[in-house]
Order: structure tokens, then sequence, then C-alpha cells
């Protein structure tokens, strides 16, 4: 019976994902579904024409359990953006984080092997590591267990008299890890074994980059901003992808400062990312030297965004917190070529000056993300509609969700899950 069950779920493309993350996580099977979770779901239809579709329901961007079941759906069976290559560039060198509140490290071991972890010590669950920088080993702070930076347990303290227990079974647990350009990729699964689903899907638009003139080693980053958004992740990139409709209204002094937005375009859009182009204005001479003629902005699925304008080249990352709360993380990378027409202090100054503009666009999208969240609670709110010839990546975004969920759903019922 099983057999067949498997067999049927494999074809699949979705599906496959989760028969893989369940095929390593035994514990999973032991998920409760609450019957309003699935109810909450199903209210969007992914089959539906962008023409006569609705938003999803408000409860996807309100209530706490669902973005547990996105962890698992969303996060485990996507490679997901969370850091740069070159902050785990040398053997030693690590960061750590949180997505939807599950905590992860990732570092170079000794053999020059990028590694990732589920932060959690196998002793009493306390984080191994904090915050970046270079070590030799994880040490919990907790009560002293060390593990090498393959995730090897090392040395467990005062065990004498312990029964039934094997070093080599009480490692760190491992998530997949791998790089698309210059982002660190993880999913929340156990075990290093993710498959390249996601991002094989990327090379049309790697290709696109190349023709704007990208490559990961000649650009150097130059500096990070953060955010703190109260607000859920998709409302976030709900606001990225909307085609453009909310630009020429909410940031007036961006498009007149800069863009012809009559040029404002949807170069390519799916289900796994989608590109927008517009032109600058021929009358700002300024603006030209600084971003050139053409700004260029993707969306990839899950919780990744890239620019690419003149000589910059510019990542952000939306990492969900909680069901309200989403940490935004904008990484600046610029032409080498440019950075060496600077002394250190002359590139801090311009660096500062060049990025003026985004921090203000995002100032604004701060505040319009915020009052969508407040709004999305609202007891008048429960779906909206979409600017069918404009919000279609929005749709297409909200359709790959919705697939996603409903195959996690899927599987798990097949599998004598509670629902």
């Amino acid at each position: 019976m099983i057999s067949n069950i498997l067999r049927e779920a494999s074809k699949s493309f979705v599906t496959r994902r989760c028969i893989r993350f369940l095929s390593t996580t035994p514990r999973v099977l032991q998920v409760q579904i609450q019957p309003s979770v699935r109810q909450e779901v199903l209210k969007f239809d992914p089959g539906i024409p962008v023409e006569k579709a609705c938003t999803p329901p408000s409860s996807w961007y309100t209530e706490p359990a669902l973005l547990q079941l996105e962890k698992k759906a969303i996060f485990g069976n996507n490679w997901t953006a969370v850091g740069r290559v070159d902050q785990v560039a040398t053997p030693g060198q690590f960061f750590e984080g949180k997505i939807a509140n599950e905590a992860f490290v990732v570092c170079r071991d000794e053999n020059d092997k990028l590694q990732a972890f589920f932060n959690v010590c196998r002793h009493h669950a306390m984080p191994v590591a904090k915050g970046e920088g270079k070590i030799d080993c994880f040490e919990c702070p907790y009560h002293g267990w060390t593990y090498a930076l393959n995730g090897r347990l090392t040395k467990a303290r005062k065990l004498r008299g312990i029964e039934d227990f094997k070093a080599k079974n009480y490692g760190l647990i491992p998530m997949p890890v791998t790089t698309w350009g210059q982002l660190i990729m993880v999913k929340l699964q156990p075990g290093r074994e993710g498959g390249n689903e996601g991002l094989a899907q990327l090379d049309p638009y790697r290709e696109f980059l190349t023709e704007t003139g990208y490559s990961p080693e000649n650009f150097q980053f130059v500096r990070r901003k953060t955010y703190e958004i109260n607000s859920n992740w998709k409302v976030v990139i709900d606001n990225f992808i909307d085609g453009g409709y909310h630009i020429d209204f909410a940031h007036k002094t961006f498009v007149d400062g800069y863009y012809d937005f009559s040029t404002y375009q949807m170069r390519e859009a799916n289900e796994d990312y989608s590109t927008q182009l517009v032109k600058v204005k021929t009358d700002k001479p300024k603006a030209i030297e600084r971003i050139g003629l053409w700004s260029t902005y993707t969306f990839a699925y899950p919780n990744f965004m890239i620019s690419r304008y003149g000589s910059w080249y510019e990542t952000n990352t939306v990492i969900p917190i909680s069901i309200d709360k989403t940490h935004f993380v904008y990484d600046f990378y610029l032409d080498k070529k440019e950075v060496s027409k600077y002394t250190p202090e002359e590139l801090e100054a311009h660096v500062t000056d060049s990025i003026t503009s985004a921090d203000q666009v995002q100032q604004e999208d701060t505040e319009i993300c915020e009052g969508v969240q407040t709004g999305m609670a609202s007891l008048a709110y429960e779906t909206g509609r979409y600017a069918p010839r404009i919000e279609y990546p929005q749709h297409l975004f909200h359709v790959r969700l919705g697939k996603d969920m409903r195959a996690w759903i899927q599987y798990l019922i097949h599998n004598c899950a509670k629902i």
C-alpha cells in the first residue's frame, strides 16, 4: 500500500521534495497539522488564473501555525538564502542565524568544506554558536560539549556511568548547504543531500546576469544594511514583486529623481523567479553615471532578490523570524574596477552616498509592509484581488506557495499523520 502511495506521489515534482525530506526525517511524521490550517491552505486554489483569482486568505500572514507549516513545506524543501560566501571564505569562519525561529550555523571546516548544521547542542538543546567570526570548534556554553567544525562530537564532560552512548551518534545535526553566486543557501531538513532542484531552474537568470556584465569574481562586498520589519515575510516579497504597481505612487521621490517609469516592464516571470526592468531618465546624467541606463530587479523563490544596475550588484534576503516579524538583509557589492578608483576612506564615503536612495526606498517600503500587516489582522479583511496585467508575478509566487503547502499536507495525509 505505502509503496503504491509513494509511486503515485513521486509523479509530482513538488511532492518528490517532500518525499526526500520525509525519508531523512522520521520525526516529521509526528507533526500534527490542525484541521483549521489545512482549511486555510485550501482556501487558495493555485489552479485559478490570475484574472479570476483572489489573493491568499489573511490567515497565511497572521496565523503562527501557518509559519510552522511553511518551515517544513517551504524552507525544508527549497534552497533558502541565508548569507554570503565571503563570510565563510576560509577554514574556521562561521555565521549563525534563524529561519522561522529554527537556528542554524554555517561554517568552513578544517578541510575547507562548507558545512551547515542545526545550531542545537545534542545534550540539552543550547545553541553552540553565536554571531559570526572565526573559531577552532563549536563549544556549547551550557555544559561544554564540544564539536569539530565538521559536526563531530569531540568532548562530552562528566559522563561517567552513562550507558548506551556512542559519541559518533551525537554530532551536530547537519543540513544541506550549497552556494549560488555569492549567496549561501541551506534547506531546513536534517541530512547533507539537498538535491539541486530550484537552483538548476535559475540557470536562465544566471545567463541574463552574465549579459549584464556580472561575474562573482569581479564584484567586491562593500556594505550590509539590515532592517527589522514588523510584518510577515510574504508581505515583504509581495511588495517587491507587484510588477511595479506601487512604485510611481509610493516612491515618488525615487521615481522623479531616477527612473522613467513608463519603461517599467516584466522581462520574465514564472514560479521560480521573476525579473523586472526599468530605464533611467536620460536627462539625469548623474543617475546614469551611478546606475547605468537600465536597472533590473529579480525575485527568486522562496526568499531572495537580486538588483543589478551600473557598477552595483545587490542582494536582499528575507528571513522570517515569527509570523509578523521579518529580518531583511541588504548586501551591496561594487565592481572591483570601480573600487580600485578610491582610497578606503573615499570608498566608504562613496558607498554611503550611493546607497542613500536605497535606504530611503526601504524605509518607505517598511512603512507599507507594516501597514499591510496591520490590515491583514483586521476583521474587515479576508482576501483581495490582483491587477492581472501587473501583479501576475505576485500571483505566481502565491501559486508556488500553495502548491508546496498542499503537496506537504497531502503527503502527510498519505503517511497517516494526524490531520
